[in-house]
């Protein structure tokens, strides 16, 4: 719990002014198009809540990089081709399919 507590607050504090302090990104909603379309620093908060979001409650508090990129890259890949599913879905799909 505490390494998902300090991704997000390194999150909050990589937002820039391209993200306004009352802009709220609606993850639950944001369908892949939107998230391909976004700002690259909006995908950098994206995929950096991401990260903490897939941590088990178990792993030490860390950022992996290569990792996040290579989360970004797949998520990317599959968004091109599926355009209007939901963001979250997509994440569920690509990292279930590192778990095979």
């Amino acid at each position: 719990m505490r390494g998902i507590r300090i991704v997000v607050a390194a999150a909050a504090l990589m937002v820039t002014p391209a993200l306004a302090a009352d802009e709220v990104l609606q993850l639950s909603t944001m369908t892949c198009k939107q998230f391909v379309d976004a700002p690259k620093d909006s995908v950098g908060v994206i995929l950096t809540w991401m990260m903490g979001y897939l941590q088990d409650s178990d792993e030490p508090a860390e950022i992996n990089f290569t990792k996040m990129e290579d989360v970004g890259k797949k998520l990317k890949t599959y968004c091109d081709t599926n355009p209007s599913h939901a963001l979250m879905t997509a994440l569920d799909k690509v990292t279930d399919e590192d778990s095979k």
